[in-house]
């Protein structure tokens, strides 16, 4: 299968996930518990714009960031309407620079900046072969760029396949509320984001598993609390995202 035929495939796959009405349904849901008119928002690794989309419809005004070209190319495109949203072809990290993206044709979720080690685990827990085909020099800013440029965001989302610590090390001012994506298999990945975290404020914290967009937990941890349960966490457990609330700002 060649490359031009992978890139489709995967285009439509993720349209297909992400842009169905029950999906829709559930982000609008979700949201709109914290997401108002005039709020600001990162969407870093926006992918093909979901989260965006939904923030845009509750009236937020959006930062979103997407290092690979194709997906790029598609929010240009379903945003070009758009004035309340600014679009950034970039990755994030803990410095600005340059780094090489490994892009997945067919499964572009997956595209990342980490390490083999990352990719090789990916491939064997999946359900399908994924591969990653192509390799981009992509340009990196930090969040804390992105805050100069723009200002303190009332919500941060960061899925950007196992580089959640890194993101989080290039941000040097608290936020009232962020998530980042974690895998029950890479307990120290989440601890230190979770410490991270620490060093710039208190929060408390709640977990979505998978991307069922609804908060588990109906009380909030404590930083000790997310860390006891992210280090008891059975590493075959589904992963999802864990949500962090600034308690004193």
């Amino acid at each position: 299968m060649g490359i031009e035929l992978k890139q489709e495939i995967g285009m439509l796959r993720s349209r297909m996930i992400y842009n169905n009405p029950v999906k829709r349904m559930r982000l609008h849901r979700f949201y709109h518990q914290w997401i108002h008119p005039g709020n600001l928002c990162f969407d870093i690794g926006a992918h093909i714009g979901a989260q965006s989309a939904t923030w845009l419809n509750l009236g937020a005004r959006v930062v979103a960031l997407e290092p690979n070209p194709r997906l790029f190319r598609y929010l240009q495109r379903r945003f070009r309407n758009k004035t309340q949203i600014a679009m950034h072809n970039d990755a994030i990290g803990e410095q600005p620079g340059q780094l090489a993206l490994y892009i997945s044709s067919i499964a572009p979720t997956v595209s990342t900046m980490s390490d083999v080690n990352w990719r090789t685990t990916i491939h064997d827990r999946s359900s399908f072969d994924v591969q990653w085909d192509r390799e981009y020099l992509v340009n990196v800013v930090t969040l804390q760029q992105l805050i100069d440029q723009y200002g303190i965001p009332d919500f941060i989302k960061l899925d950007v396949e196992d580089y959640e610590f890194q993101a989080l090390a290039g941000l040097h001012t608290k936020v009232p509320f962020l998530s980042f994506e974690y895998f029950s298999y890479q307990k120290e990945q989440s601890t230190r984001c979770i410490q991270r975290l620490e060093t710039l404020g208190s929060y408390v914290y709640n977990v979505s598993f998978r991307e069922y967009f609804t908060l588990n937990y109906d009380r909030w941890m404590s930083a000790e609390e997310i860390l006891r349960w992210v280090a008891d966490r059975d590493p075959d457990a589904h992963s999802g995202d864990i949500y962090a609330r600034l308690t004193v700002k």
